[in-house]
């Protein structure tokens, strides 16, 4: 049997910090160890997030976005490292973090993209 390593994406959508609580409730209490966040922001919220995985021993991979952008987040139970992914144009919309496993080193590439309005 090939060993799994489960991931778990889910869009914050730059929640305010009482919302952003809701969702640490939530994400604290899944199983998979390692999620990738999406459509943060730098805001109160997703610095709560980031600064409570961080606080419960997550390693938080987090670059903040400028004002009025949208990034990602990477939080991970497991030891991560840089990866070897980056972007020199708006870097925060991709993270890439390499996990050590019991296989050897993964890479996670973790990415957000903005959706664009079709003009009229």
């Amino acid at each position: 049997m090939t060993p799994t390593l489960d991931v778990l994406t889910f869009n914050l959508n730059n929640p305010g910090r009482e919302r952003a609580g809701r969702q640490l409730s939530y994400l604290a209490a899944r199983p998979e160890p390692i999620l990738v966040l999406t459509e943060t922001a730098d805001s109160a919220g997703c610095e709560l997030l980031a600064t409570r995985f961080e606080s419960a021993g997550y390693s938080v991979t987090y670059p903040r976005p400028g004002r009025g952008e949208r990034g990602v987040m990477v939080a991970s139970w497991l030891a991560t490292e840089p990866g070897t992914v980056s972007l020199d144009y708006l870097p925060h919309r991709c993270v890439s973090v390499t996990v050590g496993t019991t296989e050897g080193p993964l890479e996670i590439i973790a990415c957000t993209c903005p959706h664009a309005t079709p003009p009229k």
